[in-house]
């Protein structure tokens, strides 16, 4: 796989980081954990695409893709119930959590 197979993707991408732009719209974006025993190979090009879209347009990026033990997975993108999923809500919470401001 390519840049050329997903740049129409690439292209969703641009619109939504224009129309947030546009619009005064904050956006975030974490890249969603993957089983790293099963990564894709198109995985890394995709990666450095989507991350100099986004570092142009000072978009925060929380980086979970190969984050996590496999153990955490019941398989390729899921992670388990008991010990996967509140490890990866918790990290998420405390990086959303960053970005409050301090109430008065």
């Amino acid at each position: 796989m390519s840049q050329k197979d997903y740049k129409d993707n690439l292209a969703a991408l641009d619109w939504i980081i224009a129309y947030c732009k546009e619009n005064g719209l904050p956006l975030k974006v974490i890249w969603m954990p993957w089983n790293r025993g099963y990564a894709p190979p198109y995985m890394p090009g995709l990666q450095d695409d989507v991350n100099q879209r986004l570092q142009a347009a000072g978009v925060p990026t929380l980086d979970l893709l190969i984050h996590y033990d496999p153990k955490l997975f019941d398989d390729l993108t899921h992670l388990n119930r008991q010990d996967g999923a509140p490890v990866f809500t918790k990290e998420v919470d405390a990086w959303l959590a960053s970005f409050a401001k301090p109430s008065k």
